[in-house]
Order: structure tokens, then sequence, then C-alpha cells
């Protein structure tokens, strides 16, 4: 699955607002999963299956942004 990702904040500011005391709630981001390309409406798994090693390649690379699907 291939996971779409918006921030409401830049990834390396994150830490200095989750400490902060506040009344109102922010999103600092926001995650959905995709089964299929929102461009082209190939499956995404076979999109993944044919270009393995730079599929790979971009998983570790952004891996660090990952919330509360990174955490198993």
């Amino acid at each position: 699955m291939l996971l779409l990702q918006s921030r409401g904040i830049s990834f390396d500011d994150q830490s200095k607002v989750k400490p902060v005391d506040i009344d109102v709630m922010i999103n600092l981001h926001a995650e959905i999963g995709m089964r299929y390309c929102p461009f082209c409406g190939h499956l995404i798994e076979t999109l993944i299956n044919e270009n393995r090693e730079f599929f790979s390649d971009l998983a570790k690379e952004h891996a660090k942004y990952l919330g509360s699907m990174g955490k198993s």
C-alpha cells in the first residue's frame, strides 16, 4: 500500500509544536492509504512489483516520515 501524506507543519518542526499546551486541536499530518494510482488508475501493487528497486529505495528514504503506519 502506498501512503499519501499531507502536513500542516514541517516534519522537522513537529517536535517544537507537540509539547505546547494549547486548547485547540491542530492537525500536524494526515495519512491515507491508496490501492490505485490517482493519476493513471493502475493498481499500485502492480506498479511496485514492476519497479521493486525504485520503490524500495523510495520507502527507505521516506521511512522517517511514517506516522501511525510505521509503528508496528
